[in-house]
């Protein structure tokens, strides 16, 4: 007796993702040093953390994705010699045509409690739709900008937003 072969591949229809922007990379506090004690700072900015994107693609037909958290990359810390860090790259998720992007909202209840609330963003239905459904954080200042009127007082660290 042969049993029914299973079908392989699902359809799936409906899929809750967790999504997260790269982190911005932190400002770099540095001086360059002259020989007769006058130093000038001279530390460069963070990198801006990556974006993930749902991009619409008509070669894709259903939503089940190989995984379900989405972490695009952190941004580079600043160098010294005002070197900037580096920016984190985007993620990018392929989901089939008129796929409908929903944001889930979070409410504080009278019970202390939180209650769900499904806010529409963005309807992807044709080729190449694209939104974006996490943004990448903002990369920290060098002390290179306090260059001017400062003559190098400044010592306090930034850190990216």
């Amino acid at each position: 007796m042969l049993m029914p072969l299973l079908p392989l591949l699902r359809f799936v229809d409906r899929a809750r993702v967790r999504v997260e922007g790269g982190c911005g990379g932190d400002g770099c506090v540095s001086f360059q040093n002259f020989g007769n004690g006058r130093k000038i700072p001279n530390g460069g900015n963070g990198g801006q953390g990556g974006d993930v994107f749902l991009v619409a693609d008509k070669a894709t037909f259903d939503l089940s994705l190989a995984k379900r958290h989405f972490k695009a990359e952190n941004g580079g810390n600043g160098g010294s010699s005002q070197m900037a860090g580096k920016g984190g790259r985007p993620v990018v998720i392929k989901v089939p045509l008129g796929t409908v992007v929903k944001r889930v909202v979070l409410r504080h209840n009278y019970f202390g409690d939180y209650d769900r609330d499904y806010v529409d963003e963005r309807d992807l239905d044709t080729h190449l739709a694209a939104t974006c459904v996490a943004r990448g954080g903002r990369g920290g200042i060098g002390n290179d900008v306090e260059a001017s009127g400062r003559r190098g007082r400044s010592l306090r660290v930034h850190k990216s937003p």
